[in-house]
């Protein structure tokens, strides 16, 4: 999870590869907070695809949605510290799929 967190928080290193990284972690790693990273990444990035992954996150039972709030404000261009309900990022994260 350490690799995919300094990867993803250093946004200077931007590529289609290190895109193609971030996405392969968010789809297919079983650890969610290797996923919730890889997320915030590609938010970070401006890269529409985390949408619906972070929509889809945030939609699963349990109590893991902190680790992808912060993912979903910054794809939506909230800021990281408004208190925003998960209910309502779904929306929003809804509503901006296209």
């Amino acid at each position: 999870d350490w690799a995919t967190t300094t990867l993803g928080q250093a946004p200077g290193f931007d590529s289609a590869e290190v895109r193609a990284a971030l996405l392969a972690r968010a789809t297919s790693d079983d650890d969610e907070i290797v996923r919730g990273e890889a997320l915030h990444g590609l938010a970070l990035r401006g890269d529409r695809r985390c949408r619906s992954l972070l929509a889809a996150e945030l939609e699963q039972p349990g109590d893991h949605a902190h680790l992808f709030t912060d993912g979903a404000k910054l794809c939506l261009g909230i800021d990281q510290e408004a208190e925003v309900a998960v209910p309502d990022l779904l929306v929003a994260l809804r509503a901006n799929r296209h």
